[in-house]
């Protein structure tokens, strides 16, 4: 009853927003959102100068645009890297906000 639309329904595993309260009973949860994805490659010299070199600096862009982001490089099975020459994000969140994160990690302007 909480979902919102309220004609959405959650499959197991959804990664979903919502706003925490408490009314004397207990903890509950309101305005409930499932979080969209995108995917998307980016060159190692672009993530890394984005995201910093380790991507210590991909908590402040989550923070920043409230967004969650994933990031996965490929092994061999001898755990030697994979050599490909791209990291593949997934960035969850609201889709406005994914835009907003993609954009300023891609150094894309949106109005040009």
């Amino acid at each position: 009853e909480d979902l919102l639309p309220r004609w959405t329904k959650l499959t197991v595993g959804s990664l979903v927003e919502f706003h925490l309260y408490f009314d004397g009973q207990g903890l509950g949860a309101e305005e409930c959102v499932a979080r969209k994805v995108l995917r998307l490659t980016l060159p190692w010299e672009l993530a890394q100068s984005a995201f910093g070199e380790n991507g210590e600096n991909l908590p402040e862009l989550e923070v920043r645009h409230q967004v969650s982001v994933r990031a996965y490089q490929w092994k061999l099975m001898d755990g030697s890297p994979g050599g490909l020459p791209f990291v593949l994000l997934e960035v969850w969140g609201r889709p406005q906000a994914i835009v907003r994160a993609v954009v300023e990690a891609t150094g894309k302007d949106l109005h040009a």
